[in-house]
């Protein structure tokens, strides 16, 4: 996984931007009930739901912090915020990856219930399911200083996380960027040359004309071409009725069905079209 946040990161957030404690004893109780068993569940359920709604609101003043340490990053180097490096910061530094990293700054983990015990220097290879608890702890930290009404005292402190993390991501964000649009120019390559390749051409074009005569497959051209419809209808007797949308219809009455129908096709195309019947080779029918 991408981490850009490193011992220099942990000595300094802690120091320069402690994280506020949660007063509430109550809520700093549900802020901690994640459960990190496998099986998802834990002691006070009351709790756990607790704990899921504070990762929600949690989420949402991330976010919302996330988003103007980018702009306030980005603004102070004389840059204009362009949607393709925001997101590329946004992506970053709102994963759960970031997030897990900033609870072992924070030393999160060994408060949950039950204890989760990550060194930050262990921070790359984590587990996914590590990854997640960590980063949902941050999260429900963030969402119970909202639900105590510090709303000021939350965003400050994390927009000033965010904005020294934006410093430190510069170059990871770079790398991801480069990525992204060598993926994007590789799966767009190919298109380019194929639109060059089917440009239509300036003269009227001919209509297709069929390599044998195959009334079965001319007459599908030739309805293609105007518009219009039928539907096959072949009887046990090997009766065959070509029903079309402007209420013609054309029958044929064969030994196998493949004959009917293609008697029924050139009875239609002797109509409609008697320029495009062809000798008949009904090998060009039997391919698959």
């Amino acid at each position: 996984m991408l981490t850009f946040l490193d011992e220099n990161a942990r000595a300094i957030l802690p120091a320069e931007h402690p994280i506020p404690t949660i007063h509430d004893p109550a809520l700093a109780r549900a802020a901690r009930a994640r459960s990190t068993r496998v099986s998802g569940a834990h002691p006070h359920l009351d709790d756990n739901a607790r704990f899921e709604a504070l990762e929600s609101l949690g989420d949402c003043c991330v976010t919302a912090a996330v988003g103007r340490a980018i702009y306030a990053h980005l603004s102070s180097e004389g840059r204009v915020p362009r949607p393709v490096i925001f997101n590329a910061y946004r992506d970053l530094l709102a994963s759960n990856v970031t997030l897990a990293q900033l609870a072992l700054i924070y030393n999160l983990g060994p408060s949950l219930d039950p204890p989760l015990h990550a060194k930050f220097a262990e921070r790359e290879t984590l587990p996914k399911a590590a990854i997640k608890i960590l980063g949902d702890a941050f999260e429900a930290h963030a969402g119970a200083l909202s639900i105590e009404e510090r709303h000021v005292e939350a965003g400050d402190w994390l927009c000033a996380v965010f904005r020294r993390a934006c410093a430190w991501a510069v170059e990871a964000v770079e790398q991801c960027t480069r990525a992204r649009r060598a993926k994007d120019f590789a799966s767009t390559e190919p298109l380019v040359a194929f639109s060059v390749a089917v440009q239509p051409s300036t003269s009227s074009p001919s209509p297709p004309t069929p390599k044998c005569g195959c009334s079965k497959r001319a007459l599908s051209i030739f309805v293609r071409e105007r518009g219009l419809r039928y539907d096959t209808e072949t009887q046990p007797s090997f009766h065959t009725r070509l029903v079309f949308n402007n209420g013609d219809v054309f029958a044929a009455t064969e030994t196998t069905k493949q004959l009917a129908e293609q008697e029924a096709a050139r009875r239609a195309l002797s109509v409609y079209a008697p320029e495009r019947l062809r000798p008949v080779n009904h090998a060009c029918c039997d391919r698959k």
